[in-house]
């Protein structure tokens, strides 16, 4: 678990990520992240099988976000956000074999 770079800060705990099943249809599945603007980044586990914990064999973004950065680590995505940024952002994760999740982030401010 201690493979992700040590400049990433941890992820913060008051974040919600919901990730729907479906990542295999054409339009992708719908995937929600709620977090305050705290500096610290939220962050979802995508695995082909939640049960088995079976990786996809590669995640990447194909959609940037336009308020925040995201990095991965499969089966690790983190978001965070820029800055003082409070609204709505959205970014697209592709995997192989085909899936696609398709992002809503919902900013809040830091309290």
């Amino acid at each position: 678990h201690h493979r992700h770079a040590a400049r990433q800060p941890p992820a913060d705990p008051r974040c919600v990520t919901v990730v729907h099943a479906g990542m295999d249809r054409a339009a992708g599945a719908p995937g929600r992240i709620e977090m305050r603007n705290t500096g610290a980044p939220c962050s979802l586990t995508l695995y082909r099988d939640p049960q088995s914990q079976s990786r996809y064999t590669r995640i990447w973004l194909s959609n940037q976000p336009a308020n925040g950065e995201v990095t991965i680590d499969n089966p690790t995505v983190r978001y965070a956000p820029r800055p003082g940024f409070q609204g709505e952002d959205r970014f697209i994760i592709d995997t192989m074999p085909d899936g696609r999740l398709v992002v809503t982030v919902r900013v809040l401010g830091a309290d």
